[in-house]
């Protein structure tokens, strides 16, 4: 742009520069009073559209859009006048220094807001201080959006943490599910056994009158859920009730053949197991598991009984057999439930220990760090989940154990001053869970830093209006 006055001689363009720095942000300019450039930074320089030594000499009447034009005498003035001097600015009854709303035109005529501040230094040049209305805008719009992305990232965390003890809390319902399944199945074991003996008994006592009772015996076997069978003194089977069906088995493949001979033939390999042991010693025997001769992927629970002559000559066994694959399938399931649950709880970023009877016998990473030891080893060896706490609350701990020993009322979430290693004490909120730990319903204790919580709702970040 041209225009502007004669140049006005004073100090070198470049005195800012060298006073102020070639500062990024803040625009800088020295004034005459009469509105003429003295000298410039690059900042204003780079906004006006002009090199620093042309911009030198302009009138900065010839930069401000036409509606400010009348505007500037006055500001200049103000600047100009002692209470807004360099030298008098901070001194008792100085005039505050006004801010000013400047569009400067650039090239094209496309303006570019500036809030500016004008002081008069000693010698009486007025010195233009100005920062970029949109540079600085768009700072806080960046501020603002990673503001934002840290608010949402905070909040996936959250989902994240609450689908996970959501996701704890079915497994516990399923684990519990599946122990009453168990238990629902010891208990019709118990009264499969119950009904076992009292068959065996009635088939001892019938076998003193064979030829009357032999048929209605038989009859009997083959209607029961369990299939009988009967051997001579070689161990091969004489009898075996049309039940074994239900077990992969047939009753024309076992009769006439011993154990080993059926093994051998279905299974090829040699058969040595604990029942064929009992049965080589006429040793009776109870509750044995054992696979089928037949087929591997079936499971039997074997219980016998020898029998003799009066004179003591051994004449074979009589026993049953229960079949039980469904069972032990169940059984593999609970085991890989249990084990599903236990990965969760290791790899789990919150803190938690399981404990039998005040006795901690097994402690997460996040726990470990949590208290400062270097392994689960040393934490178990404190024995007595009492000693992660200090002196003062372990009463307090111990009068919660003894009621829930009584299945007396005692709060499941509290809060305690925890003990690290080191010595160094902590806020620490338990909350009590019960689980199925390594086959035993355990309590499982879950651990939160209540400073470490707090600091992060603290840092958490605020938008404000």
């Amino acid at each position: 742009m041209g225009g502007g006055g004669a140049v006005v001689s004073g100090a070198p363009y470049d005195v800012l520069d060298r006073l102020l720095g070639e500062d990024e942000n803040i625009l800088l300019a020295r004034v005459h009073p009469s509105g003429i450039i003295l000298s410039a930074n690059a900042m204003l320089a780079a906004a006006a559209g002009e090199d620093r030594i042309t911009l030198v000499g302009q009138s900065l009447l010839d930069y401000l859009e036409r509606d400010q034009l009348p505007l500037l005498p006055d500001i200049l003035t103000a600047a100009h006048s002692p209470g807004h001097s360099a030298t008098h600015s901070s001194g008792q009854g100085a005039a505050p220094i006004e801010t000013y709303d400047v569009h400067l035109l650039g090239p094209g005529q496309i303006h570019c807001p500036l809030a500016c501040q004008f002081i008069a230094d000693d010698n009486g040049v007025i010195v233009l201080a100005g920062i970029d209305v949109l540079q600085l805008q768009g700072a806080y719009e960046e501020l603002a959006a990673s503001a934002q992305d840290l608010t949402d990232m905070l909040q996936v965390q959250s989902d994240g943490r609450r689908i996970a003890e959501q996701t704890v809390k079915e497994l516990e319902k399923e684990i519990v599910r599946r122990t009453e399944a168990e238990r629902g199945l010891a208990e019709a074991r118990d009264n499969l056994e119950s009904q076992v003996e009292a068959r065996t008994w009635d088939l001892q006592m019938r076998t003193t009158a064979l030829e009357v009772s032999e048929q209605r015996n038989r009859d009997f076997a083959n209607i029961s859920a369990d299939y009988f069978f009967e051997t001579d003194a070689d161990l091969r089977y004489i009898y075996v009730s049309a039940t074994v069906a239900d077990t992969a088995a047939s009753v024309t493949a076992l009769v006439g053949r011993t154990r080993r001979e059926v093994f051998a033939e279905y299974r090829r390999g040699l058969l040595d197991d604990e029942e064929l042991q009992a049965q080589t010693a006429r040793q009776p025997y109870r509750d044995i598991e054992r696979t089928s001769d037949m087929d591997e992927g079936a499971w039997l629970r074997a219980s016998g009984r020898p029998r003799f002559a009066a004179n003591g000559t051994f004449l074979g066994y009589i026993g049953v057999n229960t079949q039980i694959t469904a069972f032990k399938r169940q059984q593999e399931v609970l085991a890989s439930s249990a084990a599903n649950f236990r990965r969760l709880v290791e790899n789990s970023r919150q803190g938690i220990h399981i404990v039998d009877g005040g006795r901690i016998v097994f402690a997460n990473k996040a726990q470990i760090a949590m208290f400062g030891y270097d392994s689960v080893e040393e934490v178990i060896a404190l024995g007595d989940v009492r000693l992660l706490s200090v002196p003062e609350e372990r009463g307090r701990l111990s009068e919660y154990m003894a009621k829930r020993l009584k299945d007396e009322e005692a709060p499941d979430d509290y809060t305690v001053e925890g003990l690290r290693k080191d010595g160094t004490t902590f806020p620490l909120r338990l909350s009590i869970q019960h689980v199925l730990w390594e086959g035993q319903l355990l309590v499982a204790n879950i651990l939160v830093d209540v400073a470490e919580e707090e600091q992060a709702v603290v840092a958490s970040p605020r938008l404000t209006v």
